[in-house]
């Protein structure tokens, strides 16, 4: 069997048990795994956890590379600071008031991670014309993203991250609530407001290396599934994985979160343990609940894939159409028929970011999730690969929506390392914003959301 042939095979995890935790606990490990090309069902996902955060915790969020030792504008940022860590593949830093970048270069010249600012917030958190000083109660549309610094009531809470037996670690903050399931492959298993979980929780968000027919599937399980050994410190999460000695690569993935933007921040290492040089590119795979609309705009790429010809494909709209400027591709998912399985949907991304906006809840509440990266140019991709990509599935039980970016490739020397990072928000949408395929307010919202690189 070939990486070609069976990308999306079926793929069958079952567990012994399932712990249940209670009262704003961490969530326990879903036993369902979806695999592309199969699904099967296990004994249930994650339990969402409780929103809000306990009492105390950092005001201003900001993370160095874990290297970094106190210092102003390094490791721990001062109040209403924000979180660091650019998106380094490109080879920039961005050092805080004060701060200076880490070393550690690799073969391709890549720069060090970079140190948050004491008592200074990033134009790289500001979202579009905002300001990250400004404080933001996870309703779209306001703080940061609203483009002005008029006080809002703080997020509050707890961006120490915290560790249950299970070895779940999570970050509270106001309405939300992040965990990272330490233990099965470092995924993030729940993003949460008021305890309602954007996140499908039993395949969570994870992260792969691209091109995927350079191996079989499933993706290692030292990379996608294994436990991964955990660093924590005050204000952030690293969390890195065995080597995968069928690829020769290691990952490694650190976690902070900023307490007035409510940003969560993760930052990828990709490490080539093996001896010969080899390109690879980053991919992040999110799952979400299926439904509602998932939405980015579209770039000026035209590649053709082919790969995935034994998958069917998946729908999208272009609005506004071809040759008008600013077109964004919508998936209108409860407009879809889905019978069969494997639907799959990759066009070149432009902006750098990729949206989904659906009800959630007992009592639904519009929700949007926005995920930021820095936009790779078409040519940059593998080959057969593409910036954005939607995968779902007819058959698949739970039912879901595989929102994924993918980064540049990157030839990497042994012992040479790529970094790329990848920006979360989500808040409440205002009930008046129409939830629909080409809603002009929706994109304005997730534009807005959107964190510039």
């Amino acid at each position: 069997m070939t990486s070609r042939l069976f990308r999306r095979s079926f793929v069958l995890w079952c567990a012994a048990g399932l712990t249940i935790w209670s009262c704003a606990s961490s969530p326990g490990s879903g036993t369902s795994e979806q695999g592309r090309g199969g699904s099967s069902s296990g004994n249930g996902g994650a339990a969402a956890g409780v929103g809000g955060g306990g009492a105390g915790g950092v005001s201003g969020g900001a993370a160095g590379s874990r290297s970094v030792q106190g210092g102003a504008g390094q490791s721990t940022g001062g109040q209403s600071g924000s979180a660091a860590g650019g998106d380094l593949a490109s080879g920039g830093t961005v050092p805080g008031a004060g701060g200076e970048p880490e070393g550690g270069t690799d073969g391709s010249g890549e720069g060090g991670a970079a140190p948050g600012g004491a008592g200074q917030g990033e134009a790289g958190e500001g979202g579009a014309g905002g300001s990250s000083d400004a404080i933001f109660e996870g309703r779209c549309g306001e703080g940061w993203a609203a483009g002005t610094t008029a006080g809002k009531p703080p997020l509050g809470g707890n961006v120490t991250p915290e560790v249950d037996k299970a070895g779940n670690w999570s970050f509270s903050f106001g309405r939300y609530r992040l965990v990272v399931a330490g233990k099965r492959g470092a995924r993030v298993i729940e993003l949460s407001i008021d305890g309602i979980n954007l996140l499908e929780p039993t395949g969570g968000s994870t992260f792969w290396p691209s091109p995927q027919q350079a191996y079989t599937w499933p993706p290692p399980p030292e990379i996608d599934s294994s436990a991964y050994v955990a660093h924590a410190d005050a204000a952030s999460l690293t969390l890195t994985s065995a080597v995968a000695k069928s690829l020769g690569l290691s990952v490694e993935k650190r976690f902070w979160v900023n307490a007035s933007s409510g940003i969560v921040s993760i930052e990828y290492q990709l490490v080539n343990e093996g001896s010969k040089s080899a390109s690879w590119a980053p991919w992040e795979v999110t799952r979400v609940r299926a439904g509602g609309y998932t939405f980015a705009p579209r770039g000026p790429g035209s590649r053709t894939i082919n790969q995935d010809s034994f998958q069917h494909p998946l729908p999208l709209s272009l609005m506004p159409p071809a040759p008008a400027p600013g077109g964004i591709e919508w998936l209108d998912y409860p407009g879809l028929t889905l019978t069969l399985d494997n639907y799959i949907a990759e066009f070149d991304g432009a902006e750098g970011w990729l949206a989904h906006a659906n009800r959630l809840g007992k009592k639904p509440i519009p929700l949007l999730f926005v995920k930021s990266f820095a936009d790779a140019a078409d040519d940059s991709l593998p080959t057969n690969q593409a910036e954005i990509q939607l995968w779902t599935s007819g058959t698949a039980d739970p039912k879901l929506i595989e929102v994924e970016q993918q980064g540049a490739l990157r030839s990497l020397a042994p012992g040479a390392s790529l970094t790329w990072t990848v920006r979360w928000s989500a808040c409440e949408l205002p009930s008046s914003v129409e939830l629909a395929a080409g809603s002009s307010e929706l994109a304005e919202l997730a534009r807005a959301h959107a964190v510039q690189p």
